[in-house]
């Protein structure tokens, strides 16, 4: 597996947290600890800056994001509350802001009784459905038919102190999320949004801090302080992880991030030594480790496919993003 550099994504804004494709790869919205920048990668002569947002204020701004599936619109957190953004980003112009959920305002956030910050966000596949996961172990639906008037279909909560990961299946019929506990559980959506108990995994490695479903949805991955447990989800009976990745490799807590590749039986996971493993998970239940590559110097904390399979971009502690070919 040999990683090739197309380019460094400059950043003097913080750690970087979220690096995500929208669903046809021309865009790669690169979210760090102050700043969210939006880059093309259309153009021949490398990936251009298209505009910046700063979602909120506070050291910690962006964590998490994600492109609407059917519109030019793209979801964030962040700001000291970790408050909720919807931005526009057009074919020509600037970003714009079209919504900012009412907790930025502390005194207008309290006096609704609102006060739950957003940690986690991923959009349903094929649809104008977002979850989002909050303070208080609160989970909820909310319908972006209309991006700058959303409207929340449901709420649950779990016992866990912040929702902080969230993944769909691709088909959109299950909604990942861990609680505090070390378990991970499964939702089934309804067509309007609403959330039912389907399963519950277990990673008895500790609390699940990423997740990720393959494009066959077949696979669940979630990294946690043991390492990343796998769940074979055509065996719904089953709780326990089929497999291990990187498991007892390093010292605790060292994989920060994993996700799938689009087309083939490929995981990558990023590591706090700065670098990047990929594994054949053809056999989900012996996963095997084919090239480890050094991209950064220090911690890898989040990572993607491009849609086409044909990239990786990574995130590092250090502020620094690159775009890689393979």
């Amino acid at each position: 597996m040999n990683l090739r550099l197309v380019s460094a994504l400059p950043g003097e804004h913080g750690r970087i947290s979220v690096v995500v494709f929208n669903s046809a790869g021309d865009l790669l919205l690169v979210g760090a600890g102050r700043q969210t920048t939006l880059w093309g990668l259309s153009a021949g002569d490398g990936p251009v800056a298209r505009g910046a947002v700063r979602p909120g204020t506070g050291p910690q701004s962006v964590t998490t994001a994600g492109f609407h599936p059917g519109q030019p619109v793209v979801a964030t957190n962040g700001g000291r509350m970790r408050v909720a953004s919807v931005w526009e980003c057009p074919d020509s112009g600037p970003i714009r802001s079209l919504y900012v959920h009412k907790w930025y305002d502390r005194s207008t956030a309290f006096a609704s009784g609102d006060v739950s910050a957003a940690f986690a966000l991923a959009f349903r596949p094929g649809t104008g459905m977002l979850a989002t996961g909050h303070a208080g172990g609160r989970l909820r639906m909310w319908d972006l038919g209309e991006p700058a008037s959303p409207r929340k279909l449901a709420e649950t909560k779990i016992k866990a102190p912040t929702v902080d990961a969230l993944a769909f299946s691709p088909d959109g019929a299950f909604l990942a999320c861990p609680d505090r506990r070390g378990a991970v559980f499964l939702w089934q959506v309804t067509e309007r949004g609403q959330l039912g108990l389907a399963q519950t995994l277990e990673t008895n490695n500790g609390r699940a801090r990423w997740l990720r479903c393959s494009t066959d949805g077949r696979l669940l991955a979630a990294s946690t302080l043991g390492g990343v447990c796998l769940w074979d989800l055509h065996e719904p009976r089953r709780r326990e992880p089929v497999a291990h990745l990187a498991r007892g490799r390093a010292r605790p807590g060292a994989w920060r991030s994993t996700d799938f590749h689009p087309s083939e039986p490929l995981a990558a996971t990023g590591d706090i030594r700065g670098g990047v493993a990929f594994w054949d998970v053809s056999d989900p239940y012996h996963p095997a480790l084919l090239a480890e590559d050094a991209v950064h110097r220090k911690a890898v904390t989040t990572l993607a496919f491009s849609p086409d399979g044909r990239h990786l971009a990574t995130g590092c502690k250090d502020g620094t993003a690159s775009l890689w070919s393979f």
